[in-house]
């Protein structure tokens, strides 16, 4: 097998542990719907200006537009530290933000 071949499959595998790992919210403190639901909306997780509901506002429905996606924590932290520009390691606000949306069900 070629060098570039062991290169693609060594990324390759280290992306998908590393997505693994984020998955466990079990490391996550105790999430709070009703302050998620706050944070959804707060412009001040990141610098950006930006809150979650900037970009999820499908046809006006904000939060409602995630319902039957799967929210994961890494998936929030990418978010946060992307378009928000803001310290991923914000664990207590990634669990009330994973509380929020799976309260929408």
């Amino acid at each position: 097998m070629r060098t570039s071949h062991l290169y693609v499959i060594s990324l390759i595998a280290a992306l998908l542990a590393g997505t693994l790992m984020g998955c466990s919210a079990s490391s996550l403190p105790a999430g709070d719907a009703a302050r998620g639901e706050a944070r959804f909306a707060d412009t001040t997780v990141g610098t950006s200006g930006k809150s979650c509901n900037t970009c999820h506002t499908e046809m006006g429905r904000g939060a409602k537009s995630l319902v039957g996606k799967k929210p994961y924590d890494h998936i929030i932290r990418d978010c946060i530290q992307g378009p928000l520009q803001g310290d991923p390691g914000q664990e207590q606000v990634i669990a009330d933000l994973l509380a929020y949306i799976r309260s929408l069900r």
